[in-house]
């Protein structure tokens, strides 16, 4: 399952550093994007950033299943 968009791990994903075994080019690519717009660390920033991640993996649920349960450890999709 996606977390909901109040999960803590949003924020530590968009603001954070940490490296992932990433499968998906696209998932790569939203997390980038996102990373980006979080790093200006405001609260409008980064609940944009969380946004454009929750909206990828729902409408892209199919394709990043593996990444969401990497990136979420412990959830599954």
């Amino acid at each position: 399952m996606i977390p909901p968009k109040n999960d803590p791990r949003w924020k530590q994903l968009v603001s954070g550093n940490e490296q992932f075994a990433i499968k998906g080019l696209a998932v790569r690519m939203m997390l980038t994007r996102a990373r980006l717009m979080g790093a200006r660390r405001d609260t409008k920033s980064l609940q944009e950033a969380i946004d454009t991640a929750h909206d990828f993996f729902v409408k892209n649920l199919d394709a990043a299943r593996d990444d969401i349960r990497t990136l979420f450890a412990g959830e599954k999709p």
